[in-house]
């Protein structure tokens, strides 16, 4: 009696988590499927349709279909006209994420407001500072002139803090000069090195060097 309940009790339990890998399945699969229709529509040209196949499959959590709308609808190719509040929910579901990208499309945004969403320093610098953390050069980058910009005067650490970002920025950037925007930011186009250093002491200068020195090296340490 005793072991023909432990087996049936053991049945139903292997039955239940049989279901339950099933289901789990069934449910990557038709994610895959749908998105991978969104993408058939996408290249079509048909974005409304393939905007409504991404909205299923961002919401259950495909992060690429949550970037990929938000660069729909900064593009305008959703409706008929570029809906940047459209945009900052999804690229803010997918930083939430971990989406590095969608991390810095955040801080450019919120640096100089876009459509509907207004200028917000605070949420520009925030952004960018997480996806420098990250390692996205162009985000180190952004960052620098960001806190440049901020400063009432160059004496102290926030300048310094400005100058090893970008120090760390174009030194990321050697690793990926096939992108264009790491060519951007390793030649320096903006110049924002001259714009740091003749504000900044010797020894401030040298003070960031050492502290982007420091930061480039602790992976590998």
């Amino acid at each position: 009696m005793i072991n023909r309940h432990f087996s049936t009790t053991c049945s139903n339990k292997i039955f239940s988590s049989f279901f339950r890998i099933m289901l789990v399945m069934l449910m990557f699969s038709m994610l895959f499927a749908c998105a991978q229709r969104g993408d058939d529509f996408f290249d079509a040209e048909r974005f409304e349709a393939a905007a409504d196949l991404y909205i299923q499959a961002a919401e259950q959590g495909d992060t690429g279909k949550m970037l990929r709308l938000a660069e729909m609808y900064t593009a305008g190719k959703i409706g008929y006209r570029r809906d940047y509040e459209q945009a900052v929910y999804w690229y803010q579901k997918a930083a939430s994420q971990g989406v590095v990208p969608a991390m810095f499309e955040l801080g450019f945004i919120f640096e100089f407001g876009s459509g509907d969403v207004d200028q917000d320093v605070d949420q520009s610098l925030h952004w960018y500072q997480q996806a420098a953390v990250q390692g996205n050069s162009y985000a180190q980058y952004r960052l620098a002139a960001v806190l440049a910009r901020q400063l009432e005067n160059y004496d102290g650490a926030d300048a310094v803090d400005a100058y090893r970002w970008f120090l760390i920025g174009v030194n990321s950037a050697q690793n990926c000069l096939a992108d264009a925007e790491c060519q951007i930011v390793a030649n320096d186009l903006f110049n924002y090195q001259w714009q740091l250093q003749r504000h900044l002491s010797g020894q401030q200068r040298a003070l960031a060097r050492q502290q982007a020195m420091a930061w480039l090296t602790q992976d590998v340490e």
